[in-house]
């Protein structure tokens, strides 16, 4: 602490107007935090990390909504007095509201262990006089904020954002309608907001142009709500609600400055989300949710600030997820495997049909339908009722599935699944390769046919699709092999496939992303889906012993780095939401990378496998978001006491999850395993 006129705050002493810092201490870069003294109060200054430095002289905003009104009242304000308490300080503010209410704020600043902490509580209060069990005016609410001011930035696109499953980098790689997407930017959007219950970890952060970086944590979320806002998919009404216990964390533009902050509860906007997959379920409007302005009524969180001085984008993203994850802790919810094992192969088995003798005149053909009712066993609609292979269809990864447990089992079970499996993969071996006819058929007539999610051209076949479909088939032409059991033409299938895959591939290394069914015909241009050949070729060349499918693994997956991957932007995975950031070419990657180590022992794999998963962990679920204890179990998907530690959103532009990466974990002890580091 410095003083202009002498006096020397102590413990528990509040600082007078002429003291100019008080310094709370330094954090990693030589970064200092300090309360500065100015004309309206006090304020936080950060410095020493270049562009991220920057004063922010109002720390305290209250936002007020009034039902009815098409404005928003928004109050900030100074700290009105600071207070040293140990190696930190305390500041307080009280900020005078509608109707006689006062906000009166109350902020715990401290340094542990290099992270920036702040416990605030906000405390509503009614003036004597006033009905303090009613709110100060019919249907009104308020949220609190802290919001840190970086000047170095000027604008938003100045900086690269991370919200884990959601925002990686500039938004150029998210829909344009999504959060954080450009297109809304054009049209003036200079804010994003997310609610933390979205978001796989409650952490939001920005790396500025110089190298620096910022990253915030909701460090002990609790994340409660109520069956009207999860239900609330239109989000046209806001919402006032003390059960609110919900965050919001991301960033502005305001005024030449860029911002980075909390609000709570977690008003959303300007784009939110309807809770449909694409097209269609992104929203431009807000989500307002508040606490109600009574008397009494408190609001209480903690959050953490990591900052660094020289980070490159995927470092951020990495380093923070991984300080996230240990600040919060999740722990293994224990499962028998076995039993899970066989009551999965048991249900795929009960799934498989057959196309009737009169549709299916070449012989039987036999398939998993893409999607079934989980209540009734039968498909949703008529379109759903095709097997087919690859990404969702998975009917070759699910054959090969039923002949691994028929080995573990004997006698009927063990030939039934054996059977089944058998007649899928015979089904599909019939398909044309050279160039590919189809993903699949309908188990209706036999009629040929692709996945024909929204937004494809009929009759458009994809790279991921088929090589998933041959990499299966591979495998299981290579177990029953082992014992004893030759499927020759199997394996005749792939090659071909394999062959025809070569005559497409370019100069650089990489392949289109789709062609036309039968013709071969480029379908969609894109190159980014490239690393969907890689390990399907590495496969290949092990089991023919053909280098030249290696070496086209190879030079894929030197392109595949080169034109993203290096950049932390891993693209191309999920065929219905194309060439977005998501988590499947993620996990996708970091097969293909491991596969091409282990087939040539170069360390540039492994090293580039390490950053796939790094990148691939982000959209894992570290913290349990409580499902709403008024919503009941029967109106909602997922149900009250189940964790939603382990879950993944599966791509940007919505927030579906899945347990996609359940089929990742060998990938990632492969990892541990190759580079003993436990992270």
């Amino acid at each position: 602490m410095q003083g202009m006129n002498g006096r020397a705050g102590g413990e528990g002493v509040v600082m007078e107007a002429d003291v100019v810092d008080v310094v709370l201490g330094e954090l990693p870069a030589g970064i200092r935090v300090a309360a500065r003294k100015h004309a309206q109060g006090w304020g936080l200054r950060i410095e020493g990390a270049g562009i991220a430095s920057g004063e922010t002289q109002q720390p305290v905003v209250i936002e007020l909504y009034t039902a009815g009104d098409a404005g928003h009242q928004r109050l900030a304000a100074a700290y009105q007095a600071v207070e040293r308490r140990g190696a930190g300080f305390t500041a307080t503010a009280a900020v005078h509201g509608p109707a006689g209410a006062t906000f009166h704020v109350r902020d715990v600043w401290e340094v542990r262990d290099g992270i920036l902490t702040v416990d605030r509580s906000v405390t509503v209060q009614r003036a004597e006089g006033a009905a303090r069990d009613t709110p100060a005016a019919p249907d009104v609410g308020f949220l609190s904020a802290l919001l840190l001011q970086f000047p170095g930035a000027t604008a938003w696109t100045d900086a690269q954002a991370f919200a884990p499953g959601m925002l990686y980098g500039h938004g150029t790689h998210v829909r344009d309608v999504a959060i954080g997407g450009t297109a809304h930017y054009r049209e003036g959007v200079r804010q994003v907001r997310i609610r933390e219950d979205r978001l796989p970890a409650p952490l939001f952060g920005l790396r500025f142009a110089d190298g620096s970086s910022a990253a915030l944590l909701h460090e002990a979320p609790e994340g409660d709500t109520t069956a009207a806002d999860s239900l609330d998919v239109e989000s046209t009404e806001a919402q006032i609600d003390e059960r609110f216990r919900f965050a919001s964390l991301g960033g502005a533009e305001e005024e030449g400055r860029v911002t980075l902050g909390v609000w709570f509860p977690g008003t959303e906007g300007e784009t939110t989300y309807r809770g449909d997959i694409f097209p269609g379920g992104q929203l431009r409007q807000w989500r307002r949710r508040y606490h109600p302005v009574r008397d009494g009524v408190t609001q209480q969180y903690r959050v953490s600030l990591r900052f660094r001085e020289r980070e490159a984008f995927a470092a951020l993203a990495t380093e923070s997820w991984r300080w996230a994850w240990t600040t919060l802790a999740p722990q293994v919810a224990v499962q028998d495997i076995g039993a899970a094992r066989e009551a999965l192969v048991s249900m795929l088995a009960d799934r498989v049909r057959y196309v009737p003798d009169d549709a299916a005149p070449n012989g039987p053909m036999a398939g998993i339908p893409l999607a079934l009712n989980i209540l009734t066993g039968e498909p949703p609609t008529a379109a759903r009722l095709r097997a087919v292979m690859g990404f969702c269809g998975r009917n070759t990864d699910s054959a090969y599935y039923l002949l691994r447990e028929a080995a573990r089992q004997d006698g009927a079970v063990a030939e039934r699944f054996r059977r089944l499996g058998t007649d899928i993969l015979e089904t599909f071996v019939r398909l044309r390769m050279a160039p590919p006819e189809a993903e699949g058929f309908r188990l209706d007539d036999g009629t040929l046919t692709a996945s024909q999610f929204r937004e494809m051209k009929h009759g458009t076949i994809h790279l991921r699709a088929l090589a998933e479909g041959c990499k299966a088939m591979l495998r299981a032409w290579r177990l029953e092999r082992e014992a004893g059991r030759d499927h020759a033409h199997w394996l005749r299938w792939c090659v071909d496939f394999g062959d025809w895959l070569l005559t497409q591939q370019d100069a650089g290394g990489a392949f289109p992303r789709a062609w036309e069914a039968g013709t071969g015909a480029i379908g969609e241009e894109s190159l980014r889906s490239t690393h969907n050949a890689v390990a399907f070729f590495v496969l290949l060349s092990e089991c023919t012993r053909e280098r030249r499918y290696l070496e086209a693994a190879q030079r894929a997956g030197d392109f595949s780095w080169e034109s993203g991957h290096k950049d932390g932007e891993f693209v191309g995975g999920t065929l219905d939401n194309p060439d977005v950031v998501d988590k499947e070419a993620g996990t996708l990657s970091l097969e293909a990378y491991l596969a091409l180590y282990e087939a040539t022992r170069e360390q540039k794999w492994l090293d580039r496998a390490r950053a796939a998963g790094d990148f691939a962990e982000t959209w894992i679920y570290c913290w349990n978001v409580p499902i709403p204890a008024d919503g009941g179990p029967a109106r909602l998907h997922w149900k009250p006491g189940a964790t939603t530690v382990g879950l993944e959103l599966i791509a940007t532009g919505h927030t579906l999850v899945d347990q996609y990466m359940a089929w990742d974990v060998a990938s990632y002890a492969k990892l541990w395993k190759y580079t003993r580091n436990a992270r």
